[in-house]
């Protein structure tokens, strides 16, 4: 073997440049995958690992008014590991809004259960009434910082019980205690994540703030506690029954599962985890497409020296292990730098909603994923190495073996083009043999993969864009929702079936519907219930899959909520009403519209339930204060609608609750605002694609032009001028583009629709892609002209091509 060691170490100092220029490549390339890979699972585990660090409540317990003896008993439940009670408040900030407020009896609530993270300032004296810490929605939305002070405005008991008994047509001044606080600190929790988070979280007040102004401050909902079980959600059924037994009779008695809440914010980083896992598959495929090219042509230099080897008397496999030795210090340098790439790189994922669940954001070394991905990488270039090298050592430098003339070389010929651009297709088609072969195929492979990855994120971007700019996808399948104060006091009996509204009268206004909602439960599972009937025109809820409801007997569910409670299209399932179960057929998935309601969390678009308003009026109790109705209109296409609905907000009576806004427009979900957050993902996967598919380009041109130079010679002989040379190497290139665009294009947009597809079931909505044909034409007219840009520096070099060095050193 001394031979070979000789040879390769000879090997290495000639072309030192080379190894060091490779082995960079290969970890830089190596580091995009394994930091999308490591980003991945960082994403998938950080809610978890963020409920985990805070001790989260598994279910929240709303009792009532109960005593400290009630809750001591109910908490030696042997399941039960920590119950933190607290009072929720009537409060009003300055702007008018009313947030959710608790104040806890004691420490076990932060510390025991719902312990925030405290990302500025510092946690609340639980001794002082005036020090107030903020969710950070809420800080943002309200402008607040550390240091800051805040007004909080309350209602007294007498206030809150002559509101549940509908005294005031809307709220009267605050007439409890005014309390100016100081914002010590700025918290996060799960729960700031999730849907009411988008309200600006929970407001939690000190224990000492309860003793000293709570008697004389109303609460509505009166008692919660935060409750953690032994088993976590495997316990919920049994607590719900358990608590229902012990406190069901009160008025206010309710149970929250901590899934409720957090079941959008899951699905929102599943879908990034995906994202991160995609980008670092497509990385891989293009990496090593793109790498192995490179290797190929550090390799195959080794194929002028193969007679000389021969002639020293080492054998084919001796020879393949010469060359490839010469290969393994680009491997290990890489797999070096992509180590440190990637943990270096770390801190950029995760992105968007799992950055602020991340417990330990900043630098982070995933040993398993780096370990496993460098072991993987390594073999991977070990095996392409040592492919390539046992090609390679069966070359001989005098062997002349007729090369295969491709079907569109002979097109193009047959064509009579000219013959700059029938030589340019050959070069770009045939890879020859011997020592004039051309790694053309992974050239041509590399740069489908960037135009096809190009491609994919430009689907996937245009049909995000589409659903954001097309409310009816997501579930507002009308223009607006009005608010009349009118309606409430002559629907007191049926409000789910109203048959007739002013609005109808309205110039401009194509169809109306009155729309019921109430809280109920369906197939065992709470649910938030919509009821339509159509006045004028027809309106719908947006359908995903199946139909609308068109009979009383009939539902349309949410995809999640069809899910939970384990059903079908064709299925039935039970309803409680006042007057016992009632039985529904499902026929429909919908999407659910997200509402601006002063006193309710957005609903996931994917959960909800719609009826017929005669179907949900069986289900409702015309005593409860929940539910209510407003209108939903549709504007006809041949008139402004902001002339229509302006016309509607004009009516008398038209105004939100405490004198809000009575004509509100599409409302964005939650979960498209977080689908938005990885928009950069796909334009920095098509930004990498496309600098590999360049590299590939630029790597089989100047391999083709130092190999081909006797060919290039010849026909400079023959006549050929210099600016018909490097015609030739444009033709080359402009081949290489075009064929990238012919193939990549097609199977992009294939790619794109499906993932599109895919992600828009996974939250609920309407799948419809969109495929820009502007814009991707732009994408094939790019993929020419880079090829060409690339090719400047080759063709210049072959033009400058001397016939007689060339062929007198052949």
């Amino acid at each position: 073997m001394g031979a070979v060691w000789m040879w390769a170490r000879s090997d290495l100092r000639r072309r030192w440049v080379a190894t060091v220029v490779l082995g960079l490549l290969v970890g830089v390339a190596g580091a995009v995958v394994l930091t999308g890979a490591a980003g991945a699972r960082r994403t998938a585990s950080s809610y978890d690992r963020f409920l985990r660090a805070s001790r989260v409540s598994d279910v929240y317990l709303f009792t009532g008014e109960v005593t400290s003896e009630q809750l001591r008993k109910f908490a030696n439940v042997p399941y039960i590991t920590a119950l933190a009670p607290a009072q929720t408040l009537q409060i009003q900030l300055p702007n008018g809004d009313f947030p959710n407020v608790g104040a806890p009896f004691d420490r076990r609530f932060g510390t025991l259960v719902e312990r925030p993270r405290i990302i500025a300032g510092r946690a609340a004296n639980p001794r002082s009434a005036k020090e107030l810490v903020v969710a950070e929605p809420f800080a943002t939305q309200h402008g607040l910082r550390v240091g800051d002070s805040y007004t909080l405005r309350s209602y007294t008991p007498a206030q809150v019980d002559a509101l549940k008994t509908g005294a005031f047509d809307s709220f009267p001044e605050p007439g409890g205690p005014t309390v100016r606080m100081r914002v010590v600190g700025i918290s996060l929790l799960p729960s700031d994540l999730s849907l009411s988070g988008a309200r600006g979280g929970i407001v939690v007040l000190t224990p000492a703030f309860l003793d000293r102004y709570g008697p004389r401050i109303g609460s509505y909902a009166g008692d919660v506690a935060g409750v953690r079980l032994r088993n976590g959600t495997g316990d919920v059924a049994r607590f719900i029954r358990r608590a229902r037994a012990y406190f069901g009779s009160s008025d206010s008695f309710a149970v929250q599962p901590l899934g409720e809440s957090t079941a959008g914010v899951t699905q929102s980083i599943d879908l990034l985890a995906l994202g991160a896992a995609l980008f670092a598959l497509v990385a891989t495929i293009a990496g090593v497409t793109a790498i192995g090219l490179v290797l190929a042509r550090r390799v195959d230099d080794s194929s002028r020296d193969q007679d000389a080897l021969r002639s020293l008397g080492l054998t084919r496999t001796q020879r393949a292990v010469a060359v490839g030795l010469t290969a393994l210090p680009s491997v290990a340098l890489g797999a070096l730098v992509a180590v440190l790439g990637a943990w270096l790189a770390s801190p950029l994922f995760p992105m968007g909603l799992a950055a602020d669940a991340e417990p330990d954001p900043g630098i982070h070394l995933d040993g398993p994923v780096l370990g496993l991905g460098v072991v993987a990488m390594v073999l991977v270039l070990l095996g392409i190495v040592a492919l390539l090298a046992w090609r390679t050592a069966r070359v001989t430098t005098s062997a002349r073996v007729p090369s295969h003339t491709t079907l569109a070389a002979r097109a193009a010929a047959g064509l009579g083009v000219h013959p700059a651009a029938s030589l340019g297709v050959r070069m770009a088609l045939e890879p020859g043999h011997g020592s004039r072969r051309v790694p053309v195929r992974a050239a041509l492979v590399g740069t489908v993969a960037a135009v096809l990855g190009i491609t994919g994120a430009t689907v996937f971007a245009a049909s995000l864009q589409r659903m954001e700019r097309t409310p009816a996808l997501y579930g507002f399948n009308w223009d607006a929702r009005v608010l009349d104060t009118k309606i409430r006091p002559s629907v007191a009996d049926h409000p789910c079936t109203v048959e007739q509204s002013r609005l109808a009268r309205v110039r401009g206004v194509a169809a109306v519907a009155s729309i019921c909602s109430i809280s109920t439960v369906l197939g065992g599972r709470p649910v938030t219930a919509f009821g339509l009937t159509s006045i004028l025109g027809s309106i719908e809820p947006t359908v995903v899959e199946g139909r609308a409801p068109r009979t009383a007997g009939e539902v349309a569910l949410g995809a999640h909520a069809l899910s939970a409670i384990d059903r079908r299209l064709g299925d039935r399932v039970s309803g409680v009403g006042p007057g016992g179960p009632v039985d529904y057929r499902i026929v429909g998935v919908v999407a659910a519209p997200r509402f601006d309601d002063e006193f309710s969390d957005p609903l996931p678009v994917d959960d909800g339930a719609f009826f017929t308003g005669a179907g949900l009026d069986a289900l409702d109790d015309p005593t409860d204060i929940d539910s209510s109705v407003e209108w939903l209109v549709r504007v006809d296409p041949r008139d402004d609608p902001d002339a229509v609905l302006a016309r509607v907000e004009r009516l008398r009576g038209i105004a939100g609750f405490d004198g809000g806004p009575g004509v509100q427009r599409a409302l964005t979900p939650v979960e498209i605002q977080r689908l938005v957050q990885i928009d950069a993902l796909p334009v920095v996967l098509a930004a990498f694609l496309g600098l590999l598919g360049l590299v590939s380009v630029g790597f089989v041109l100047v391999t083709s032009i130092r190999r081909r130079r006797r060919d290039l010679a010849i026909v400079k002989t023959l006549g050929f001028s210099r600016r018909q040379v490097s015609a030739t190497v444009a033709w080359q290139a402009t081949t290489i583009g075009i064929v990238g665009a012919l193939v990549g294009i097609p199977l992009g947009v294939a790619i794109g629709r499906a993932i599109w597809s895919s992600v828009a079931r996974g939250i609920g909505v309407v799948a419809t892609p969109d495929v820009p044909i502007v814009a991707l034409a732009v994408v094939a007219i790019t993929a020419v002209l880079a090829a060409n840009f690339i090719a400047a520096v080759p063709a210049w070099a072959a033009a400058r091509t001397r016939p007689a060095t060339v062929l007198r050193s052949e």
